[in-house]
């Protein structure tokens, strides 16, 4: 795009439903799209060539890259949290997160813990590696609708549907 053109480098058109998340790779190389027709779909961001795709009986409402670029971590109407390979689109683990939809998930910058929120309006933080809640937050009045954790990983933001917006202490 410059300011006074704008120059479309390819339109992707392999998902049957809408597009609820994107999310580039660490290496800027990838990017995977997370849909509702039950698909999340990895991307080369220079051939623009579908990589992998990851298939699950699930309403796909986030997806996000680890760090190390090789695995995804997913959330959905299923209530699930998926980690999968983003290489190959195998699911290698999966876990019941929540008792209502989720839908969103962040990645810490050193990728040892996740941050979960949805539907039931808590906040969750897990131990990558154990997968285990290592705390929880109840504050939010709507579903929570997004989750981002600093880059220096001493805080956690949430908002949600009800125009809540909360800072929280990790």
């Amino acid at each position: 795009m410059g300011p006074t053109y704008q120059k479309l480098l390819a339109s992707l058109k392999e998902h049957r439903g809408s597009i609820n998340d994107v999310c580039l790779s660490g290496d800027g190389k990838r990017f995977v799209s997370a849909a509702s027709d039950g698909s999340c779909i990895v991307w080369d961001l220079d051939t623009h060539r579908r990589v992998s795709i990851l298939q699950e009986d699930s309403f796909f409402a986030s997806v996000r890259y680890h760090p190390d670029n090789m695995r995804l971590v997913t959330v959905g109407s299923n209530r699930r949290l998926g980690y999968w390979s983003s290489a190959t689109g195998e699911q290698q683990r999966s876990l019941e997160a929540s008792e209502k939809e989720l839908s969103t998930v962040a990645v810490s910058p050193d990728g040892c813990f996740l941050v979960t929120g949805g539907a039931d309006r808590s906040v969750h933080v897990w131990d990558y590696r154990t997968m285990r809640v290592t705390h929880s937050g109840n504050a939010h009045m709507g579903a929570i609708t997004k989750a981002i954790v600093s880059p220096i990983q001493q805080h956690v933001i949430t908002v949600d549907a009800e125009g809540g917006l909360f800072i929280w202490g990790i």
